[in-house]
């Protein structure tokens, strides 16, 4: 009897630890997300995916370019799972055209870009009637936030002044500019420009001794004009703060960058974190110098190890 009640005790105590380590393991494991795509080539997005899959959370990645796929059919597959990810501008097109519904997370749609696609799905929910679903929405902006930047120049250019070209693209952004310049004491000029740009003549009225701050805007910084603007306020000593590692490496002085595992790494505390709505710039970010423009300039302190 002795040697049969110990068997028994054995057997409840392995049985209670199984169960106290599954509940353990559930309580810890990571969600199920569906990932929307457009296209299977973007190698941003498949190093995102892939840093995602390392921390071992369970995907099922779909590519909404693939015919057979209907609106109907990806609000099945996300009802089966616990979150849905939303990777770049094509694939948030499709989920705001297809009112999906279901509760999302966007990543790498520029600020500018995810204000006006917003902004044009509520006006068109207002024509249409229908249901408001924008508080089931969250995003990570990809690029550095206003004031990050303007603390670059703070830091790093000893004259504290500022300024800005916006085309209609960004205008919306004017007033948090003023206020992050206020905010760091900077002077800031602002230089609004229509769609009709013409680069030149802009750059010509830029006031004298301000380093100039770039922002994500095609309009004005795109492959044409960007290696004129480079030229041009180097010849004349104006420092550039970039947006990206890619515009420092263009001839910017620098810029504070994100990288896909910063992007992944917030996504994780996202989605395991509450329920609220969330707009948010990724909060991990390095910093990108280009030492050789900044010697050039005479920008001592950016040279400076930290």
């Amino acid at each position: 009897m002795k040697l049969i009640h110990t068997i028994q005790n054995i057997f409840v105590k392995s049985l209670f630890f199984l169960v106290l380590s599954s509940l353990s393991f559930s309580a810890f494991s990571l969600p199920s997300a569906m990932v929307l795509v457009s296209g299977s080539k973007n190698e941003q997005a498949n190093e995102y995916i892939n840093h995602l899959k390392n921390m071992s959370l369970e995907l099922s990645v779909v590519d909404i370019n693939y015919p057979s796929h209907t609106a109907e059919g990806f609000k099945k597959i996300g009802n089966t799972h616990d979150q849905v990810i939303i990777i770049g501008k094509g694939a948030f097109e499709f989920y705001l055209k297809n009112q999906l519904e279901i509760p999302a997370l966007t990543v790498y749609v520029k600020r500018s870009t995810y204000y006006h696609l917003i902004n044009a799905f509520k006006h068109s929910m207002l024509v249409e009637r229908s249901n408001d679903y924008l508080d089931k929405l969250s995003v990570i902006y990809p690029e550095p936030s206003i004031e990050n930047q303007m603390n670059l120049i703070k830091r790093y250019y000893t004259r504290n002044a500022v300024t800005v070209m916006l085309s209609p693209l960004n205008y919306f952004i004017e007033s948090e500019v003023r206020s992050a310049a206020k905010k760091l004491k900077l002077k800031v000029n602002i230089l609004k420009l229509g769609l009709d740009i013409d680069i030149n003549r802009a750059m010509n009225t830029l006031p004298d001794k301000y380093a100039l701050l770039a922002f994500p805007d095609p309009y004005i910084f795109n492959r044409h004009s960007l290696k004129n603007i480079i030229i041009s306020t180097y010849r004349i000593g104006r420092p550039v703060f970039g947006f990206s590692k890619n515009m420092v490496k263009a001839g910017a002085v620098a810029s504070y960058y994100s990288e896909s595992k910063h992007i992944a790494e917030q996504t994780i505390d996202i989605i395991t974190g509450s329920n609220e709505k969330i707009e948010t710039y990724c909060n991990r970010i390095k910093l990108a110098k280009n030492h050789a423009v900044a010697r050039s300039l005479n920008l001592i302190n950016i040279n400076l190890k930290e």
